[in-house]
């Protein structure tokens, strides 16, 4: 019975894990796009990623995270093109398909829809003068999310079993917290390295590291991501020469 809890619980942090690294990454492809250190092209690509499946709440949550820290810029850069425009009014009404079709949780359809009251306002209201969120404080986020997470996971999952075996669960919810916490500072630690090449003048290096940086599911051939980085690094070696 014990190992069956065992499994049940690495489980459990598999999962969390995984949605603790896409929400990670996703956060810091916005930040970096805010920066000007992505391209609008590539936004859009992670965007189709994310909306692949409809009913992905972990994607959802990400694409609203997403679009709530860059928003304001894809709307202003798309009214500069008619394509792009047609391409963030789809993503929207697809978006609001998604409230009005109920196969979410209420609490993702309330994030849809404070994003799409968000946009209807501009961006204006709940931005102003918002600085840009720092590494540091986008893994502290990220570690209060997974507290919480993972203590409503396992506490759910232990009064649906056994209620004598809250003690253990809560033993072994303080030793995963913990290796987490060495793995939030290595991970810390190679954003804030990724950040610095990435502010460095060595183009190819940018283009190496933004492709390690983007989901491997996004970076497929059929997305043509690498190809596009790559015309870019062709593109403005030309320049420099």
């Amino acid at each position: 019975m014990r190992k069956k809890h065992q499994e049940e619980a690495e489980k459990l942090e598999d999962l969390i894990k995984a949605k603790r690294r896409k929400l990670g990454n996703i956060v810091f492809i916005g930040e970096l796009f805010q920066v000007q250190m992505l391209t609008d092209t590539i936004i859009y690509d992670c965007i189709e990623y994310l909306l692949r499946d409809k009913t992905d709440e972990v994607s959802l949550e990400c694409l609203c995270d997403l679009l709530r820290a860059i928003g304001d810029k894809l709307d202003a850069k798309a009214k500069k093109k008619h394509t792009k425009k047609s391409k963030l009014e789809k993503l929207y009404c697809e978006l609001n398909t998604i409230v009005k079709e109920g196969k979410i949780s209420a609490r993702i359809r309330f994030m849809i829809q404070n994003l799409l009251e968000l946009r209807q306002t501009a961006w204006g209201t709940c931005r102003s003068e918002t600085k840009p969120t720092t590494i540091d404080e986008i893994h502290e986020q990220e570690h209060l999310n997974r507290e919480t997470t993972i203590s409503s996971a396992y506490s759910g999952s232990s009064q649906q079993q056994h209620n004598n075996k809250n003690d253990n669960y809560n033993s072994e919810i303080k030793q995963q917290l913990s290796i987490n916490e060495e793995e939030d500072r290595i991970e810390n630690h190679s954003h804030a390295n990724i950040l610095r090449q990435l502010q460095s003048n060595d183009k190819r290096n940018q283009v190496r590291l933004t492709i390690k940086l983007i989901p491997r599911c996004i970076r497929t051939k059929e997305s043509g991501i690498e190809k596009k980085l790559e015309e870019d690094r062709s593109f403005t070696e030309q320049e420099e020469n």
